[in-house]
């Protein structure tokens, strides 16, 4: 029995179909007599996985267009307004259109010397040509036989593609890249095993199964079920919770197994899950933040015009925001420094990477040459775009002369640009590259709100202390201490706590929005 049987919604009508057609906007599929035959569909290993049908029109044989669509694992969309079927797969998409000669695929056009038919209920296209045209534009996917009037699968289709998996401070962090949006269940079962069932996954098992354990996941297993696939991770330990759950930007499955201490039941001494332990609604996704107080010790960072000193305010303000995250939101927080000692930039951002940090954030106090120059600002790591961010980093960049290697000119720091360009590069590939983002906009959003000063938006610089960063990460300027006013301002605890509270109700809202998406 051919895979388009299994899904079939529409019955031959005859010569009424194609009216009936205009007020269906769902997946077409048919359901027919059919006319004509069926050619084989090989593997790449050389084993018949399927059956096409076909009908012969003037020598020449057509295909149908749905079961095309099993063939390579593609959702069929119906637009009635435009006479016009959808094949999407693995990230492409194949438009056919009714009594048209050409095809589209991923927004190109290309001609096809027959049309495209609609017969007994079905939509039909020329095998070869369309094969051909194919292998142009989107090569190794099929691969047509002529004159043994057979086709072969060259790529399997895959929509699961990747799985990653890091220890953090509170648990294991597994996620799994996605093409598509799935329906995903899970399970704990015997011998420590969760199971993880993603319905119209497709995945390469021998790609996703290892031995080799990280976290508490000692072993997994990946498995190709038909129309389904299922990922097995067994654990070293019992989690004390955990959530399983699928987010768009980037497009991955996530799952959480968050760990407390004294929980050592381990598969060797426990082989089954309590039936009762179920994942838990309120786990976090970001339950540890690094703050980083900028500069310290030898390096003052800037200075106001009565001779306060960047590296004090922003310290203070640390420190209220530290309280204020610990005591309101319930998350760990690290400092890189607590005390008025000089860590070099890149250690801080190796801090938050060893801690397995949810958020890094960064906190300054701005300068400028003209004093009447103020307000609060918040970046992110990208190339600058503007002078006026590239003038930040370059001032919160030159604590790097503290540094030996650079004191000692091993290193050259004449191009404003210095910030290793190919890492900044690395870093638009990052999936957190988005979540800095929206991070910075709700920290700006709060600080414009409760603070009284200039609001002067959410910018990108290369910021040598955000370089690496494996979580989301922000710089903030708090204020201009170089700016009169706002030095005086900087002075009064009352508006260090404020500013503390802003930065704490931008990450509130950002925590929580990630959450509940999640």
């Amino acid at each position: 029995m051919f895979h388009s049987f299994k899904t079939n919604i529409f019955k031959y009508l005859g010569s009424k179909i194609i009216p009936l057609l205009g007020g269906l906007g769902v997946l077409l599929t048919a359901v027919c007599p059919l006319w004509g035959s069926s050619i084989p569909v090989f593997s790449k290993n050389g084993q018949i996985q399927d059956h096409m049908r076909t009908i012969e029109l003037n020598s020449i044989l057509y295909v149908s267009v749905n079961d095309l669509a099993n063939v390579l694992w593609a959702k069929q969309f119906w637009s009635s307004e435009k006479k016009k079927m959808d094949l999407k797969f693995s990230g492409h998409v194949i438009t056919f259109t009714l009594s048209h000669s050409d095809i589209v695929i991923d927004r190109e056009a290309f001609h096809m010397p027959l049309q495209t038919l609609y017969r007994e209920g079905a939509v039909w296209v020329p095998v070869q040509l369309f094969c051909r045209i194919l292998d142009n534009a989107l090569p190794g996917w099929l691969s047509w036989n002529q004159d043994e009037k057979r086709l072969q699968i060259l790529s399997p289709g895959l929509n699961i593609t990747d799985m990653t998996i890091e220890s953090k401070s509170n648990g294991t962090l597994i996620t799994v890249s996605a093409l598509e949006t799935f329906s995903i269940e899970h399970a704990l079962g015997p011998s420590n095993w969760l199971n993880v069932t993603i319905l119209g996954g497709r995945l390469d098992p021998e790609q996703f199964s290892s031995s080799s354990g990280v976290g508490c996941v000692t072993k997994v297993r990946a498995y190709q079920f038909g129309a389904s696939c299922q990922i097995s991770m067994q654990l070293s330990k019992v989690p004390s919770d955990y959530k399983v759950f699928q987010r768009e930007d980037p497009s991955e499955i996530v799952i959480l197994l968050r760990q407390s201490q004294g929980n050592d039941a381990s598969g060797s001494e426990k082989n089954d899950f309590p039936s009762e332990l179920k994942p838990n609604q309120n786990l976090a996704l970001f339950d540890l933040i690094v703050l980083d107080a900028g500069h310290g010790g030898k390096d003052p960072g800037a200075t106001g015009p009565t001779g306060l000193k960047e590296k004090e305010i922003v310290l203070d303000v640390t420190k209220r925001l530290a309280n204020l995250l610990r005591k309101h939101l319930g998350v760990n927080v690290i400092l890189t420094r607590d005390d008025d000692s000089y860590i070099p930039l890149q250690q801080r951002t190796e801090i938050a990477n060893s801690t397995g940090a949810d958020l890094f954030i960064s906190i300054h106090a701005n300068a400028a040459k003209r004093r009447q120059v103020g307000g609060c600002q918040t970046f992110f790591l990208s190339p600058a775009k503007n002078d006026e961010a590239r003038a930040v980093a370059m001032l919160e960049n030159a604590a790097l002369k503290f540094e030996e290697e650079y004191a000692s000119g091993a290193t050259e720091l004449s191009d404003e640009d210095f910030v290793l360009r190919d890492i900044v590069s690395d870093m638009l590939q990052s999936s957190f590259l988005k979540e800095s983002e929206d991070l910075a906009a709700s920290i700006q959003t709060d600080m414009d709100l409760n603070l009284g000063i200039k609001n002067r938006g959410v910018d990108q610089a290369g910021f040598f202390v955000l370089v690496g960063a494996k979580m989301p990460a922000v710089l903030i300027e708090i204020a201009f201490i170089s700016n009169t006013y706002e030095e005086k301002l900087l002075k009064e605890k009352r508006f260090r706590q404020k500013i503390a509270e802003a930065i704490y109700n931008g990450i509130q809202r950002f925590k929580t929005k990630y959450e509940s998406t999640m």
